[in-house]
């Protein structure tokens, strides 16, 4: 089966999908599958993922959003695309769907983002394992609870691709979903409510550019750049600066609750 296919028979139903509080922020006229890879008819080294469906309901394209109302959202964190693994790709960006608990073999970028979430003042670079694993308590959460626990403070992990097959495909699915994520974040951006948007890396930085032009058109809304957490040369994710409280700090600007980054005991 071609690409092509694989996306027409993904995507057939997706506007259905869509949790019903979001679908005026999320669906947009002209996310056309065939569209997308006319030029594109090799085969994909999997089927497009995560799913719209999941049995489980650990993964699928729309986790970000469920039980939380798009007037809830406080901060928006934006990756850049799902794990090139499908079961690690869960729907929300930087959640790892493989490792139970947070682990020494949990992807570096969520790592790194535990970090600064249970050590804020840990910001010289990666901490040892032995060292922040005594820091996460015994057992160490879920993963997914972790994600969970934000999400139900208002936190929206997205991608700026929500779906994936092979790297050299990155580009397509980027452009499929392009007037969607533009969308779906000028609709936060301009809602009453005070929203940071946390854009992790270049790729997050330009699709937040790309969606919000003229900033001072969205008083109610700060962003929030800072280095990919996997980002090795140059400016480094831990550069002394922790993104999570930055974004903490432009939440009470505004007058909003701060986000409890890591809400356990």
């Amino acid at each position: 089966m071609s690409l092509r296919d694989d996306m027409q028979q993904a995507l057939a139903d997706w506007a259905a999908a869509v949790p019903e509080n979001w679908r005026e922020a999320i669906i947009a006229p002209n996310l056309e599958a065939d569209k997308l890879v006319e030029a594109q008819d090799e085969e994909g080294a999997y089927a497009p993922y995560p799913p719209l469906h999941d049995a489980e309901g650990a993964r699928h394209l729309f986790l970000p959003f469920m039980g939380l109302l798009p007037t809830d959202v406080r901060v928006v964190l934006i990756g850049q695309d799902p794990y090139t693994e499908p079961d690690r790709a869960t729907g929300r960006s930087f959640e790892d769907g493989v490792a139970g608990r947070i682990s020494e073999t949990t992807r570096p970028a969520l790592r790194r983002l535990v970090q600064s979430a249970v050590a804020p003042g840990l910001l010289g670079g990666p901490e040892t394992w032995r060292h922040l694993r005594e820091m996460l308590g015994d057992p160490p959460p879920q993963t997914g609870r972790f994600f969970d626990r934000l999400q139900e403070q208002g936190v929206l992990f997205v991608n700026a691709s929500w779906t994936f097959t092979h790297k050299e495909h990155q580009s397509a699915h980027k452009e499929l979903w392009r007037p969607v994520t533009e969308r779906l974040l000028r609709q936060i951006a301009a809602a009453q409510g005070g929203t940071v948007f946390l854009l992790l890396g270049r790729e997050a930085q330009d699709v937040f550019r790309r969606s919000i032009p003229e900033p001072d058109d969205f008083p109610r809304a700060a962003s929030i750049a800072h280095p990919h957490p996997t980002a090795y040369r140059g400016d480094t994710y831990f550069n002394g600066t922790n993104p999570l409280i930055s974004v903490n700090q432009a939440l009470q600007a505004m007058g909003e609750a701060e986000i409890e980054w890591w809400p356990f005991p």
